[in-house]
Order: C-alpha cells, then sequence, then structure tokens
C-alpha cells in the first residue's frame, strides 16, 4: 500500500527534514489532542446527533481518513477513526481516544524509518501494537474504576 501513494512517501521523506524533536513532539501530543477535539468532540458528536450512532462513527471516521490527505494514512486514519469514535461513545469522553491516539502516533514514530508497510507484520510492528493495546487495556481499567 505506501509504494501505491505518492501522498505518503512525500510524506515520510518530508519527515527527515527540519527538527525530529518538534516533529515528535507535534505528533504523538499535539496532534491526537487537537484531532480528538475536532474530530470527536465536534464532528462524531454533531453527526451523532444528526446521524445516529452507526453512520456518526462511520461518517466521521470518513472525514478524518480523507483529512490525512494521502491513501495509506487515509486507511489507517479510516480505521483509526472507526476506533475512536467507538471509544468516545463507550467511555463518553474523549480523553480515552485521545491516548489511544497518542499511542498510535507514538508507535509509528517509534518503527525504524523504513519500515513502515515493509511486510505483513514486522516484529517492531507486533512489539508496538502490543504495547498500544497494553496502554489501552490498562487505561480502559483505570476509566472503569
Amino acid at each position: 500500500l505506501p509504494e501505491w501513494s505518492v501522498g505518503y512517501q512525500e510524506f515520510n521523506e518530508s519527515l527527515l527534514t527540519g527538527n525530529p524533536y518538534l516533529w515528535a513532539a507535534a505528533s504523538v501530543a499535539a496532534a491526537p489532542l487537537v484531532e480528538e477535539l475536532v474530530m470527536r468532540g465536534l464532528c462524531y458528536l454533531r453527526l451523532r446527533d444528526l446521524l445516529g450512532v452507526k453512520w456518526a462513527m462511520l461518517s466521521s471516521a470518513l472525514i478524518f481518513g480523507i483529512s490525512h490527505g494521502n491513501l495509506v494514512q487515509g486507511v489507517y486514519g479510516f480505521l483509526g477513526g472507526l476506533w475512536f469514535a467507538w471509544l468516545a461513545e463507550r467511555f463518553g469522553t474523549i480523553l480515552v481516544p485521545v491516548l489511544g491516539h497518542l499511542a498510535a502516533n507514538l508507535t509509528v514514530l517509534l518503527l525504524p524509518a523504513g519500515s513502515y508497510g515493509s511486510g505483513a507484520l514486522g516484529l517492531e510492528f507486533l512489539l508496538g501494537t502490543v504495547v498500544c493495546a497494553g496502554c489501552m487495556f490498562r487505561t480502559v481499567q483505570v476509566l472503569k474504576k
């Protein structure tokens, strides 16, 4: 999939320029907070009032995917958008999707350069997924108390 998207390749190349610490802070902390405030805090809630839960989840996820601007991130954005909308609905707060989004972005940041999409499930991706799942599981446990 990454090979099919020129926009994704250009995005990855742009990450190699500029201040890596600034990019990391923006993508791991600022982007999840702002994107979740807008997409789940505003967009999803308004669509839910108009369309109901199921269609609001699908619609807001589609908007979230398209907003990422290229095929690869669009697919991941759509799937993540479904997950984040479900988390917002399930827990009644955007804090959980913010944490999930942060964990997802952190996983991508920690993957070695060039390993994005290289193979079905590389060890780095698998470990990152396990760490994110563990963080999400623990977050859910804490919020249930």
